[in-house]
Protein backbone atom coordinates (compact mmCIF):
# COMPACT_ATOMS: atom_id res chain seq x y z
CA UNK A 1 0.00 0.00 0.00
CA UNK A 2 1.20 3.47 -0.67
CA UNK A 3 2.21 5.88 2.37
CA UNK A 4 2.98 8.90 0.02
CA UNK A 5 1.37 9.89 -3.64
CA UNK A 6 3.10 12.44 -5.11
CA UNK A 7 4.03 14.21 -9.15
CA UNK A 8 7.59 14.73 -9.84
CA UNK A 9 8.42 16.30 -12.95
CA UNK A 10 11.23 16.31 -15.52
CA UNK A 11 11.28 19.96 -16.82
CA UNK A 12 9.68 22.02 -14.01
CA UNK A 13 12.27 23.72 -12.25
CA UNK A 14 11.73 22.32 -8.94
CA UNK A 15 9.25 19.82 -7.45
CA UNK A 16 7.19 20.02 -4.00
CA UNK A 17 6.46 16.83 -2.78
CA UNK A 18 5.81 17.70 1.63
CA UNK A 19 7.40 15.68 3.72
CA UNK A 20 8.44 12.40 3.37
CA UNK A 21 9.93 10.66 6.28
CA UNK A 22 11.09 7.29 6.54
CA UNK A 23 11.83 5.36 9.36
CA UNK A 24 14.92 3.23 10.09
CA UNK A 25 13.92 -0.66 10.12
CA UNK A 26 10.52 -0.42 8.59
CA UNK A 27 10.25 -3.36 5.78
CA UNK A 28 8.11 -3.62 2.80
CA UNK A 29 5.84 -0.20 4.61
CA UNK A 30 7.79 3.22 3.85
CA UNK A 31 6.11 3.12 -0.20
CA UNK A 32 5.90 6.07 -2.47
CA UNK A 33 4.19 6.32 -5.56
CA UNK A 34 5.01 9.11 -7.60
CA UNK A 35 3.35 10.50 -11.52
CA UNK A 36 6.01 11.45 -13.39
CA UNK A 37 4.88 14.60 -15.74
CA UNK A 38 7.04 15.99 -19.20
CA UNK A 39 5.86 20.00 -20.23
CA UNK A 40 2.55 18.90 -17.71
CA UNK A 41 1.95 15.97 -19.82
CA UNK A 42 2.15 12.42 -17.85
CA UNK A 43 5.21 10.47 -19.50
CA UNK A 44 4.81 7.31 -21.29
CA UNK A 45 7.46 4.99 -20.15
CA UNK A 46 5.99 2.06 -22.15
CA UNK A 47 8.94 -0.96 -23.10
CA UNK A 48 11.01 1.37 -20.27
CA UNK A 49 12.30 0.68 -16.57
CA UNK A 50 13.08 3.00 -13.62
CA UNK A 51 15.13 3.71 -10.50
CA UNK A 52 15.67 5.59 -7.57
CA UNK A 53 18.71 7.82 -6.77
CA UNK A 54 19.65 8.80 -3.43
CA UNK A 55 22.90 10.71 -3.09
CA UNK A 56 23.06 9.90 0.71
CA UNK A 57 24.83 12.66 3.15
CA UNK A 58 25.88 14.32 -0.81
CA UNK A 59 28.48 12.35 -0.74
CA UNK A 60 27.39 8.46 -1.89
CA UNK A 61 25.29 7.47 -4.77
CA UNK A 62 22.70 4.92 -4.67
CA UNK A 63 20.32 3.29 -7.15
CA UNK A 64 17.50 0.79 -6.29
CA UNK A 65 15.03 -0.52 -8.61
CA UNK A 66 11.29 1.45 -8.89
CA UNK A 67 8.05 -0.86 -10.27
CA UNK A 68 6.24 0.99 -13.33
CA UNK A 69 2.44 0.49 -12.28
CA UNK A 70 0.99 2.33 -15.43
CA UNK A 71 3.63 3.31 -18.09
CA UNK A 72 0.27 5.15 -20.27
CA UNK A 73 -0.01 7.40 -17.16
CA UNK A 74 3.87 7.39 -16.01
CA UNK A 75 2.92 5.88 -12.66
CA UNK A 76 6.25 4.45 -10.74
CA UNK A 77 6.62 3.03 -7.22
CA UNK A 78 9.26 2.96 -5.40
CA UNK A 79 9.49 0.65 -1.66
CA UNK A 80 12.56 2.34 0.72
CA UNK A 81 14.79 -0.44 1.63
CA UNK A 82 18.03 -0.69 3.88
CA UNK A 83 20.12 0.92 1.23
CA UNK A 84 18.04 4.19 0.78
CA UNK A 85 17.43 4.33 4.53
CA UNK A 86 20.91 3.74 5.50
CA UNK A 87 21.86 7.25 6.09
CA UNK A 88 19.79 9.74 8.78
CA UNK A 89 18.34 13.20 8.33
CA UNK A 90 17.80 15.03 5.12
CA UNK A 91 18.47 13.37 1.84
CA UNK A 92 18.48 14.14 -1.89
CA UNK A 93 16.90 11.82 -4.52
CA UNK A 94 15.54 11.55 -8.29
CA UNK A 95 14.11 8.91 -10.35
CA UNK A 96 15.56 8.00 -13.59
CA UNK A 97 14.05 5.94 -16.75
CA UNK A 98 15.84 4.20 -19.13
CA UNK A 99 14.83 2.34 -23.08
CA UNK A 100 16.50 0.03 -23.92
CA UNK A 101 20.00 0.63 -21.74
CA UNK A 102 19.63 4.46 -22.27
CA UNK A 103 18.51 6.98 -20.42
CA UNK A 104 15.92 9.11 -21.36
CA UNK A 105 14.69 11.05 -18.90
CA UNK A 106 15.31 11.71 -14.98
CA UNK A 107 13.41 14.29 -12.72
CA UNK A 108 14.70 17.50 -10.84
CA UNK A 109 15.51 16.64 -6.89
CA UNK A 110 13.09 16.04 -4.02
CA UNK A 111 14.09 15.37 -0.12
CA UNK A 112 13.37 12.61 2.11
CA UNK A 113 14.01 12.72 5.58
CA UNK A 114 15.58 9.45 7.35
CA UNK A 115 14.74 8.98 11.14
CA UNK A 116 15.46 6.49 13.90
CA UNK A 117 12.93 5.47 16.22
CA UNK A 118 11.43 8.24 18.48
CA UNK A 119 14.24 8.84 21.45
CA UNK A 120 14.23 11.08 24.41
CA UNK A 121 17.99 10.34 24.81
CA UNK A 122 20.14 13.60 24.61
CA UNK A 123 22.24 11.90 22.06
CA UNK A 124 19.63 11.52 19.52
CA UNK A 125 17.68 14.46 19.42
CA UNK A 126 19.64 15.84 16.31
CA UNK A 127 16.90 13.61 14.46
CA UNK A 128 14.52 15.52 16.29
CA UNK A 129 15.63 18.79 15.98
CA UNK A 130 16.46 18.49 11.91
CA UNK A 131 12.65 16.52 11.63
CA UNK A 132 10.99 19.78 13.43
CA UNK A 133 13.24 22.08 11.30
CA UNK A 134 12.27 20.70 8.46
CA UNK A 135 8.56 20.38 9.08
CA UNK A 136 8.59 24.08 9.62
CA UNK A 137 10.73 25.08 6.43
CA UNK A 138 7.64 22.67 4.21
CA UNK A 139 5.48 24.85 6.25
CA UNK A 140 6.75 27.92 4.69
CA UNK A 141 6.98 26.35 0.79
CA UNK A 142 3.26 24.84 1.10
CA UNK A 143 1.85 28.63 2.24
CA UNK A 144 4.35 30.07 -0.84
CA UNK A 145 3.85 28.04 -3.77
CA UNK A 146 0.10 28.25 -3.45
CA UNK A 147 -0.83 24.72 -2.57
CA UNK A 148 -3.26 25.44 0.39
CA UNK A 149 -4.19 27.11 3.55
CA UNK A 150 -2.80 26.57 6.91
CA UNK A 151 -5.28 24.20 8.21
CA UNK A 152 -4.86 21.84 5.06
CA UNK A 153 -1.03 21.83 5.24
CA UNK A 154 -1.37 21.12 8.94
CA UNK A 155 -3.72 18.03 8.76
CA UNK A 156 -1.54 16.78 5.96
CA UNK A 157 1.54 16.47 9.01
CA UNK A 158 -0.55 15.93 11.90
CA UNK A 159 0.68 12.41 12.31
CA UNK A 160 4.54 13.76 11.59
CA UNK A 161 4.10 16.38 14.87
CA UNK A 162 2.80 13.07 16.44
CA UNK A 163 5.28 11.30 15.80
CA UNK A 164 8.46 13.74 16.23
CA UNK A 165 6.86 15.70 19.34
CA UNK A 166 5.74 13.06 21.50
CA UNK A 167 5.34 15.80 24.43
CA UNK A 168 3.84 17.93 21.74
CA UNK A 169 5.37 21.01 22.58
CA UNK A 170 6.01 21.59 19.02
CA UNK A 171 2.37 20.65 18.34
CA UNK A 172 1.23 23.56 20.79
CA UNK A 173 3.42 26.23 19.34
CA UNK A 174 2.57 25.25 15.79
CA UNK A 175 -1.19 25.59 16.54
CA UNK A 176 -0.13 29.02 18.65
CA UNK A 177 1.28 30.27 15.31
CA UNK A 178 -2.19 28.73 13.81
CA UNK A 179 -4.03 31.25 15.65
CA UNK A 180 -1.80 34.59 14.82
CA UNK A 181 -2.33 33.19 11.21
CA UNK A 182 -6.40 33.52 11.49
CA UNK A 183 -6.33 36.49 12.91
CA UNK A 184 -3.45 38.50 11.62
CA UNK A 185 -2.46 37.26 8.35
CA UNK A 186 -4.13 37.53 4.83
CA UNK A 187 -5.16 34.26 3.05
CA UNK A 188 -9.05 33.31 3.00
CA UNK A 189 -10.53 34.14 -1.12
CA UNK A 190 -10.48 36.97 -2.01
CA UNK A 191 -13.09 40.26 -2.28
CA UNK A 192 -13.27 42.01 -5.47
CA UNK A 193 -14.84 45.29 -5.13
CA UNK A 194 -15.49 47.36 -8.50
CA UNK A 195 -15.23 51.07 -8.43
CA UNK A 196 -15.58 54.29 -11.12
CA UNK A 197 -12.03 55.45 -10.62
CA UNK A 198 -8.94 55.17 -12.97
CA UNK A 199 -6.98 55.86 -10.26
CA UNK A 200 -6.05 53.11 -7.27
CA UNK A 201 -8.53 54.52 -4.20
CA UNK A 202 -7.09 53.82 -0.93
CA UNK A 203 -9.15 50.95 0.76
CA UNK A 204 -10.31 50.55 4.55
CA UNK A 205 -11.83 47.44 5.74
CA UNK A 206 -13.31 47.12 9.19
CA UNK A 207 -15.22 44.26 11.23
CA UNK A 208 -17.77 44.65 13.59
CA UNK A 209 -21.34 43.16 14.50
CA UNK A 210 -24.32 43.73 16.06
CA UNK A 211 -24.80 47.09 14.30
CA UNK A 212 -28.25 48.64 14.13
CA UNK A 213 -30.82 46.31 12.35
CA UNK A 214 -28.11 42.96 12.60
CA UNK A 215 -29.09 42.11 16.32
CA UNK A 216 -30.64 38.31 16.35
CA UNK A 217 -33.49 38.96 18.40
CA UNK A 218 -34.39 42.47 16.84
CA UNK A 219 -33.54 46.63 17.44
CA UNK A 220 -31.33 47.04 20.55
CA UNK A 221 -31.01 43.61 21.71
CA UNK A 222 -27.30 43.06 21.27
CA UNK A 223 -24.97 43.91 24.27
CA UNK A 224 -24.75 47.68 23.28
CA UNK A 225 -26.85 49.80 21.05
CA UNK A 226 -25.33 50.27 17.86
CA UNK A 227 -22.85 47.39 17.67
CA UNK A 228 -19.85 46.22 19.19
CA UNK A 229 -15.86 47.25 19.22
CA UNK A 230 -15.06 48.07 16.00
CA UNK A 231 -12.11 46.12 14.45
CA UNK A 232 -9.10 47.29 11.90
CA UNK A 233 -8.31 44.29 9.41
CA UNK A 234 -5.15 43.46 8.35
CA UNK A 235 -5.09 43.14 4.30
CA UNK A 236 -3.38 42.41 1.38
CA UNK A 237 -4.58 44.99 -1.76
CA UNK A 238 -4.17 44.84 -5.23
CA UNK A 239 -5.78 47.21 -7.98
CA UNK A 240 -6.50 46.08 -12.02
CA UNK A 241 -8.16 48.73 -13.87
CA UNK A 242 -11.20 49.91 -11.75
CA UNK A 243 -10.91 46.89 -9.14
CA UNK A 244 -9.38 46.58 -6.16
CA UNK A 245 -9.09 43.06 -5.06
CA UNK A 246 -8.94 42.43 -1.23
CA UNK A 247 -7.59 39.39 1.20
CA UNK A 248 -8.60 39.10 4.72
CA UNK A 249 -7.69 36.93 7.38
CA UNK A 250 -9.68 33.90 7.45
CA UNK A 251 -11.10 34.79 11.64
CA UNK A 252 -12.65 37.57 9.16
CA UNK A 253 -14.04 36.45 6.25
CA UNK A 254 -17.72 35.74 5.60
CA UNK A 255 -19.96 34.93 2.99
CA UNK A 256 -23.30 36.69 2.95
CA UNK A 257 -25.39 39.65 1.93
CA UNK A 258 -23.66 42.24 0.19
CA UNK A 259 -24.76 46.10 0.40
CA UNK A 260 -23.68 49.03 -1.36
CA UNK A 261 -24.15 53.05 -0.50
CA UNK A 262 -21.99 55.45 -2.27
CA UNK A 263 -18.10 54.27 -0.96
CA UNK A 264 -18.73 51.79 1.53
CA UNK A 265 -19.48 48.20 0.74
CA UNK A 266 -21.02 46.30 3.55
CA UNK A 267 -20.85 42.57 3.94
CA UNK A 268 -23.61 41.26 5.97
CA UNK A 269 -24.04 37.46 7.79
CA UNK A 270 -26.11 37.38 10.99
CA UNK A 271 -24.81 39.94 13.21
CA UNK A 272 -21.35 39.89 11.73
CA UNK A 273 -20.31 43.02 9.11
CA UNK A 274 -17.39 43.48 6.93
CA UNK A 275 -17.29 47.10 5.95
CA UNK A 276 -15.15 48.23 2.77
CA UNK A 277 -14.64 51.94 2.47
CA UNK A 278 -12.47 53.38 -0.23
CA UNK A 279 -11.50 57.11 -0.91
CA UNK A 280 -12.57 59.16 -3.94
CA UNK A 281 -14.62 56.87 -5.81
CA UNK A 282 -17.89 55.51 -5.90
CA UNK A 283 -18.33 51.48 -5.19
CA UNK A 284 -20.33 50.07 -8.25
CA UNK A 285 -19.68 46.70 -7.70
CA UNK A 286 -18.70 43.60 -5.36
CA UNK A 287 -18.49 40.03 -4.99
CA UNK A 288 -16.15 36.95 -2.95
CA UNK A 289 -14.04 35.92 -5.59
Amino acid sequence: MKKWNVTLSTTEPKNYVGIIQVRQGNVNSEVLEAQIIQNGLPLNLKDCSATFQAFLDGEHVIERPCKIIDDEQGIVQYTFDEYSMQSLHKQKANLAFYKGGEEIATTQDFTYIVIQAVSKTAGEMGSYWQSAEELMNDMTEYLNTGKGDFETWLNSVKVILEDIDPGGVLLGKVVTFEELVKTALPSHGTFVIEHDSEYQPEVKVTSYKNAIGTEKEGLDTGPSFGGKTIFVVPTFVSYDRKKISIAVPSSFALEGEVVIVGNTLLMIEGENILNFTIQGASITGGYLK
